[in-house]
């Protein structure tokens, strides 16, 4: 049952990524989940962000140039290495931060092993 489940939820995400045009490879996966978006445009500096205004009695908040932002900003389009790419990768060459995903992401793994032991 619970393989049928992952089945069916695997199919139901192929077909949001098809339905947003994403190119599907052969293992499923969307090769540029970013670039799949229909109307995914760069906003323009000025330009205000009406859904963002959460503050009660202030103006929304306004696009900035993109040299205004700090670096981090322009990462975050970037996804995340996945727990295979990081194994591939070895220790020496390791940036710390990929070092913290390795773990972080093991342990999950480690957690749901020992859940789905005590569930059996």
């Amino acid at each position: 049952m619970r393989a049928s489940m992952i089945r069916n939820s695997k199919q139901i995400i192929m077909l949001q990524r098809q339905q947003l045009g994403a190119s599907i490879n052969s293992s499923g996966s969307a090769r540029s989940f970013t670039s799949a978006l229909p109307n995914c445009q760069a906003m323009k500096p000025g330009e205000t962000m009406d859904n963002l205004n959460v503050f009660k009695g202030k103006d929304p908040p306004v696009v900035l140039k993109r040299e205004e932002y700090p670096d981090w900003v322009g990462e975050l389009v970037n996804p995340p290495k996945t727990l295979a790419a990081l194994r591939r990768i070895p220790n020496e060459e390791a940036t710390e931060d990929e070092m913290k995903r390795y773990l972080k992401l093991t342990r999950r793994l480690d957690i749901k092993a020992k859940n789905q032991e005590s569930a059996t």
